[in-house]
């Protein structure tokens, strides 16, 4: 048996060596993988975390936006109420303002010819009844009435001409319509 001798240690010594160095170069690289690997993940849950607790604010953000178009929407409507209320009792006040106006017309405008004998209200309309001396009398009683801020688009129903003896001999009956001021309607 032959004994084998290396003459050369250095070899070997070298061969270990690069061994060593070869198992702790993958050491090293195994363990700068792992913890790049670990720095990795727990930077990207970093950023989903940052992300969900972004997502989660704007969610709060978006219920309370919800609720504060809720309530916008809510007072909108309220001031639309109002709005027709306002509108309602304004146009009851011209309503309750009308007749007073009507009568101040009436008295100011009626011509001496016409004699009214009957004022008759229905809904939006005035049927005036009454006697005049002739038809101009009455033509002139309808275009008072249409420029009244009172009355609009008169139109005579009945013209009867009487033969009694007197002051008054034409019968007469006008319809009217009701105006209010336009801002009340």
């Amino acid at each position: 048996m032959i004994k084998e001798i290396n003459l050369l240690p250095w070899r070997l010594q070298a061969y270990e060596q690069k061994k060593r160095q070869l198992v702790w170069t993958i050491l090293a690289a195994i363990t700068v993988g792992f913890v790049a690997t670990m720095l990795v993940h727990f930077f990207l849950q970093l950023v989903i975390a940052h992300y969900e607790n972004k997502y989660e604010l704007q969610q709060q953000q978006l219920i309370s936006f919800n609720q504060r178009l809720k309530d916008i929407a809510q007072i909108q409507q309220q001031q639309r109420n109002y709005i027709r209320q306002i509108k309602q009792l304004k146009a009851w006040q011209a309503q309750k303002n009308w007749f007073p106006q009507f009568m101040n017309d009436m008295t100011k405008y009626l011509p001496d010819g016409i004699y009214l004998v009957q004022l008759k209200r229905e809904d939006n309309s005035i049927s005036f009844n009454g006697k005049a001396e002739n038809n101009a009398e009455i033509t002139h009683f309808m275009q008072i009435i249409n420029r009244m801020n009172t009355l609009q688009s008169p139109s005579l129903k009945q013209i009867q001409a009487q033969a009694i003896i007197g002051f008054y001999d034409q019968n007469f009956i006008v319809q009217a319509f009701i105006k209010y001021p336009n801002e009340y309607k």
